[in-house]
């Protein structure tokens, strides 16, 4: 998880009486056309969910799920199209046991706060018979980890890459929300020049 209202996760669980297995191992990315989104690390070009077809299931009435990208501890990340805007988003359902529940909605009301150029957007979320869901900006490019082992980048660059960072990170603080996961494999550069950030 990386946005959180609260600053250990298992200690409010253990207020709120909620018992949850520990945390599962996280994915990495490591493919040069990576999708980076807040509370996950997804890889596209995965193959698709068991028993899921493109265009084979609609969420909220209102995005067609075109394939799986990621899999993780909490929940799965899908490629969908919205048949209200026709653009690509990022769908998260959560496919842990129903004790992250709370966790899974308490993290969707987090993002649905934040509103800066620089972070990923927050569509609207919902549940339905299969769980909870949750519906972001799909954003495209390569995420900073990548573009690094290329070579280091030039001064100017590196320099406005940190304010649009550091921007977004002090707009998440401005309504109290901290991100607890800034690394460069979790920032994706959406374009190179001049260089625009997401977080």
């Amino acid at each position: 998880m990386a946005w959180l209202l609260h600053p250990r996760p298992r200690e409010w669980q253990a207020r709120q009486g909620v018992r949850c297995p520990p945390p599962t191992r996280r994915l990495s990315t490591n493919s040069v056309n990576d999708v980076v989104v807040p509370h996950i690390e997804y890889r596209s070009g995965m193959g698709g969910a068991a028993g899921l077809r493109a265009g084979s299931e609609i969420v909220g009435g209102r995005f067609v799920i075109e394939h799986e990208v990621a899999r993780g501890g909490m929940g799965a990340v899908y490629r969908a199209v919205d048949r209200v805007t026709a653009v690509p988003i990022a769908l998260k359902r959560m496919l842990g046991p129903e004790c992250d529940r709370p966790r899974f909605l308490r993290e969707a009301g987090i993002l649905a706060r934040l509103d800066h150029p620089a972070l990923v957007k927050y569509v609207t979320h919902g549940e339905d018979k299969r769980g909870p869901w949750l519906a972001m900006e799909w954003v495209e490019g390569q995420d900073l980890a990548a573009v690094l082992r290329d070579g280091a980048m030039d001064l100017p660059t590196a320099l406005e890459v940190a304010s649009q960072i550091a921007e977004a990170v002090a707009a998440a603080h401005a309504v109290g929300v901290v991100h607890r996961d800034i690394k460069p494999s979790n920032l994706m550069l959406v374009r190179a020049n001049p260089p625009i950030v997401k977080v």
